[in-house]
């Protein structure tokens, strides 16, 4: 027990790995007590405090310890804090013990942008009355004159994430989200320009199901490849992890951002699409020194969304609400 507001994140599977973060850089400025949990299993091994399946018929599956401390924590927390989105913010609370007059904010991720979705009065209207909206993809910030918006991009665990001494030559990495059918025509064409220009170059999505053994994998890259849907605004979370790890990252990135929010000032994300990419792989090669771009890169993230000012960002704003 302590004398610190407790916040309680809630989160579904999903979502687990950007939510356990920021729960992580919260507690590490030490004004405020969190908790993570995910309401539903966790893929690829990510972390999570407790785990807890949303509905009445899955909780058998799990202890009933884990529903039993989740009740205690939602009696017990000042703020509850609910991770994506507009569509899911609400059926995250059905089942569980909240009480009516919990103080409540909430997480968006650059999911609804890459799902084709929007904020609307339609879809805000429960969130308003309620607290604050905190959204990691800068896009969403061009609604902020509608609502009360607040941007603060993933936090990543620079001290975790740290660059790999066994690079691989001509290896390019790319997030495996081929179930994505729009993603995975990229990833192909990508490997077929690749195969036909410069069958040298290997592309890499790491061949294992656990987020962390994947990360060991893709560390060894000396790229990393992210083509964004055209409505999505910055990097999402694996590529902010490996520009961690020291690997420039090409990306598609809105030049948009720039005009809503200086927050990603000096984004070193590589402009490049899957029709540009070889012309910008080579000018890369040709004109940028390495080593210099890399560790550059990761001064940025520890800077920019290193666990320290992350936390103190999002404390603050718990801090306001309390």
């Amino acid at each position: 027990m302590t004398n610190k507001p407790i916040v309680i994140f809630l989160c579904l599977a999903d979502f687990a790995a950007s939510a356990y973060n920021t729960c992580q850089a919260v507690n590490l400025v030490e004004q405020i007590e969190s908790h993570h949990i995910v309401l539903s299993n966790p893929p690829y091994n990510f972390p999570a405090e407790i785990v807890c399946p949303l509905y009445p018929n899955a909780r058998g599956n799990v202890n009933i310890q884990n529903y039993n401390r989740v009740c205690e924590l939602l009696d017990r927390a000042d703020l509850i804090h609910c991770w994506n989105n507009e569509r899911e913010g609400y059926s995250l609370f059905a089942g569980l013990p909240i009480p009516y007059n919990k103080c409540k904010s909430y997480t968006f991720t650059g999911t609804s942008y890459r799902q084709g979705h929007t904020l609307t009065n339609q879809n805000i209207r429960n969130y308003r009355n309620d607290s604050r909206i905190i959204v990691q993809d800068p896009l969403f910030l061009r609604y902020l004159n509608e609502f009360p918006l607040e941007f603060i991009p993933h936090a990543v665990d620079t001290k975790k994430i740290v660059p790999s001494t066994e690079k691989i030559s001509n290896t390019i990495g790319f997030y495996n989200q081929l179930k994505h059918p729009e993603y995975a025509n990229y990833i192909q064409l990508l490997k077929q320009l690749l195969q036909k220009n410069h069958p040298e170059w290997q592309m890499v999505a790491g061949t294992t199901t656990s987020w962390w053994d994947r990360l060991q994998e893709l560390s060894k890259c000396i790229f990393f490849f992210q083509n964004l849907s055209p409505v999505s605004g910055g990097p999402g979370r694996s590529s902010y992890e490996a520009m961690s790890m020291e690997i420039p990252v090409f990306s598609n990135v809105s030049p948009d951002i720039a005009k809503l929010t200086d927050r990603l000032e000096g984004l070193p994300a590589i402009s490049a699409t899957v029709q540009t990419f070889e012309k910008v792989l080579i000018n890369t090669l040709k004109c940028t020194n390495y080593n210099e771009l890399s560790k550059n890169i990761r001064k940025w993230v520890i800077n920019t969304l290193g666990y320290n000012r992350v936390g103190m960002e999002y404390t603050k704003l718990f801090k306001e609400l309390l």
